[in-house]
């Protein structure tokens, strides 16, 4: 049995602390350094589409909160994945990190967010590759995570 104490020391939480009124969202992350879209379209024209992907991928802003930003960073990802050939998607997708493939299943999802008959079956094919290489563990951490693309 417990002993009847009548020390409050315990209570040294301050609930009115976590009232909706005063809750502010953390900061979810820091930001990575931007880089120019228009380097990214360069990178691509020049056939270089690895080096424009992981360079992409790298500076997403995904913890930013500028949806221009955002938006112009996925219509940029759209670009890319509609460049790569399904015959060298595979190895692609092969030389990404998980943290890079993570990133780019964000951006699969962000662009099935708004369906269009021309990225459709591009879509599905990277998700299907990047499912192959992170495994369902890849589309769960995509889910969760709080840093959405």
């Amino acid at each position: 049995m417990s002993k009847n104490t009548t020390s409050n020391k315990f209570r040294t939480v301050n609930v009115d602390e976590y009232d909706e009124d005063k809750f502010q969202d953390e900061d979810i992350g820091e930001e990575t350094a931007a880089v120019n879209p228009s380097e990214i379209r360069r990178l691509l024209n020049a056939g270089n589409k690895t080096e424009a992907l992981k360079t992409a991928l790298t500076s997403a802003p995904l913890a930013s909160r500028d949806t221009v930003a955002k938006d112009e960073h996925a219509k940029v990802m759209l670009e890319i994945f509609r460049a790569v050939k399904v015959s060298e998607l595979t190895d692609i997708v092969k030389g990404l990190s998980q943290a890079e493939s993570d990133v780019a299943m964000k951006y699969v999802y962000k662009g099935m967010e708004k369906p269009d008959d021309a990225y459709s079956n591009v879509l599905l094919a990277w998700h299907s590759q990047l499912t192959l290489h992170g495994g369902l563990g890849s589309i769960v951490r995509v889910l969760s995570d709080r840093k959405q693309a």
